[in-house]
């Protein structure tokens, strides 16, 4: 299911076309598939991803969070500087410490691109319907540079259904599959002809996508994504505030269920919608269980 708000109600346009040109939230444009937004911390799953491929860090690495972290001159901090202390790589993707992604988006330089480009990003996804690539950062950049990409910031911009193939790629072993469109399924023996499932290429190995789920799963058990909780059903998932430019924050949920057999995946952007641990989570949550 895809859902774009404003939008364009094709069989109403002859009585609201005036509107629609009037209408400055731009409706005629699809945010699922041609918005492009920085991702904020729902791209911080990929950056482990990316890590755990690499061997730069394990799950229960520990690190020492003191709320910021310096790059010669200039640092990254934490939302509200919240220092952690001690944490392991594990809780920082479920309490989202922007002060161990950038360390580790640092450490990975040039790797990470390589990686986001395996999930699809900054490239047409070649769905059905006209499609925006999104943009990754050239190879060459400082230390502080690279952190930003790795809490999501910066020039990185992705689409939702950029993320939804990301982590859908996550949710199946690492496999990374093609996105497509089913307009009916009918009949008991003889189906209509529809695109089948397609996978396109292997984005990480499925041992480091499993360790990425279990970080994803602590984030929704006691972390950022615990407004995604399911009653009975484990969930995995990711919340991100996105900073933009007129500084009103975009909210991201990213997640799937059941976490160990998912059937659904689902990817929630509010356009300057504030905090996403109180907006984008629980909504996210909500779609999920009525999916299930």
């Amino acid at each position: 299911a895809m859902l774009s708000s404003p939008y364009v109600d094709s069989n109403k346009l002859d009585q609201n076309w005036s509107d629609y040109l009037d209408d400055k939230r731009s409706p005629f444009v699809n945010r699922a598939v041609r918005g492009e937004y920085p991702p904020g911390s729902v791209i911080k799953p990929l950056v482990l991803a990316a890590a755990i491929q690499n061997r730069i860090t394990s799950l229960e690495d520990v690190w020492m969070d003191r709320g910021a972290i310096d790059f010669q001159d200039r640092s990254i901090s934490n939302y509200q500087r919240q220092a952690f202390g001690r944490i392991t790589t594990s809780q920082a993707l479920a309490h989202s410490s922007n002060v161990v992604f950038a360390q580790l988006a640092a450490e990975l330089g040039p790797q990470l691109i390589n990686t986001l480009k395996s999930f699809g990003l900054g490239q047409d996804p070649q769905f059905s319907l006209p499609s925006s690539g999104g943009n990754l950062p050239e190879r060459d950049g400082t230390r502080y540079e690279w952190g930003q990409i790795g809490i999501g910031q910066d020039v990185l911009l992705v689409t939702p259904l950029q993320m939804a193939v990301a982590i859908s790629a996550l949710a199946n072993g690492g496999k990374l599959m093609r996105p497509y469109l089913v307009k009916e399924i009918s009949g008991a023996l003889r189906f209509p002809k529809f695109q089948r499932p397609s996978v396109l290429s292997q984005a990480v190995p499925e041992w480091a996508a499993a360790d990425v789920r279990e970080a994803m799963v602590q984030a929704v058990e006691e972390g950022t994504a615990k407004g995604a909780k399911i009653q009975g059903i484990l969930t995995a998932g990711k919340t991100g505030t996105a900073q933009t430019a007129n500084c009103i924050d975009h909210g991201w949920f990213v997640g799937f269920a059941p976490a160990y057999d998912p059937e659904v995946v689902v990817v929630v952007l509010l356009e300057h919608g504030g905090l996403a641990s109180l907006n984008a989570a629980p909504l996210g949550g909500l779609v999920l269980e009525a999916a299930l």
